[in-house]
């Protein structure tokens, strides 16, 4: 009855093998203290799975409120289920505006405490909200739905599922893990020959540690205090800025 966890590496993953729906995550036990397991009836687990949709990495979120705006709230959480933002309103009938810039799996939870989401054919009363995505310009990519009751939660990733998207300069950079506690890694096809620098939220350039394999980088992070920081990529007079969180 013992248990053990098991943190596997992203990497290139998402972008390569799977399909939109209908894939499936596969454990086995090959073998137990180095010899065959006695009992190999539950040594495999098979669970499916479907890809989740993409979201630009740099996207803003609106969330316009109903004509109950205290019952209306989100959060924002990462892959390891911490909560990266959370919002709540007081003004109603009004649309609001949040800027991110992230990159990897998230989960966005959409809370409504009168149980009967931010529209609903049955109560008119309350009026309309809604919620939804832009890219950085400004244009709707993503729409949620807006009978749901006293909660929806919506997964998504940003940066490396681009497979229907043009693909533009650091389209598949991957910065992870975001946040992290000490080291962090930056990946990708434009990390090889680039110019990397990092800048803490002054605009202070900062020197950090790093070891770099092709298209990799491994940042040691651990001397740095915590907050906010940002790393330009720059490669043949294009540039690229993430952000990442030491926490």
């Amino acid at each position: 009855m013992d248990t053990v966890l098991i943190e596997l590496p992203i990497n290139s993953l998402w972008s390569n093998g799977i399909q939109a729906k209908d894939n499936q995550f596969i454990v086995e036990i090959n073998k137990v203290n180095g010899v065959a397991d006695d009992y190999a009836y539950n040594n495999k687990f098979i669970s499916p799975f479907n890809r989740p949709e993409v979201i630009p990495g740099n996207f803003i979120l609106e969330f316009k409120t109903n004509v109950f705006p205290t019952e209306n709230s989100y959060k924002l959480f990462d892959a390891d289920d911490k909560l990266i933002d959370s919002k709540s309103f007081t003004a109603a009938n009004t649309s609001h505006t949040y800027n991110y810039a992230l990159s990897g799996c998230y989960r966005l939870v959409i809370e409504d405490t009168g149980e009967d989401g931010l529209s609903w054919w049955g109560n008119t009363a309350q009026g309309s909200g809604y919620v939804r995505f832009k890219n950085s310009k400004g244009s709707v990519v993503k729409t949620l739905q807006t009978d749901f009751g006293s909660k929806l939660s919506y997964s998504f990733t940003t940066d490396w599922l681009l497979s229907t998207e043009e693909k533009t300069f650091g389209s598949l950079i991957n910065l992870y893990p975001n946040p992290n506690q000490g080291n962090f890694i930056l990946e990708g096809k434009d990390v090889e020959g680039a110019e990397i620098k990092i800048y803490d939220v002054m605009g202070k350039q900062i020197e950090i540690p790093y070891t770099r394999s092709g298209q990799k980088i491994i940042f040691n992070s651990i001397g740095l205090g915590a907050g906010m920081y940002f790393v330009s990529i720059e490669k043949n007079g294009e540039k690229l800025v993430k952000s990442w969180i030491l926490q």
